[in-house]
C-alpha cells in the first residue's frame, strides 16, 4: 500500500510549474496551493510567533560570520 503525502505550497507561480506538479504526483504527493499573497492571513505563526525567533537567529548568525 504506498502512502499519499499532502504538501501545502505558497501559491506562488514560481511553484506553479509542470515539472513540480509531475514531481509530486510521480511521488505520490498531493499539492495544496494556499493563495499567493495571504501569509499573514492564513501563516499567523509564521507572522507573529516564528517572525521574532527567525529574527533572533539572524542577529546571532549575523553576528557569528562578522565576528568568526
Amino acid at each position: 500500500m504506498c502512502k499519499t503525502e499532502l504538501l501545502i505550497v505558497n501559491g506562488h507561480n514560481s511553484r506553479l510549474t509542470i515539472p513540480h506538479i509531475e514531481l509530486a504526483c510521480a511521488n505520490n504527493i498531493k499539492l495544496f496551493y494556499l493563495p499567493a499573497h495571504t501569509s499573514h492571513v492564513l501563516q499567523l505563526l509564521d507572522v507573529g510567533v516564528f517572525k521574532s525567533e527567525k529574527n533572533a537567529w539572524r542577529n546571532v548568525l549575523t553576528h557569528y560570520r562578522d565576528t568568526g
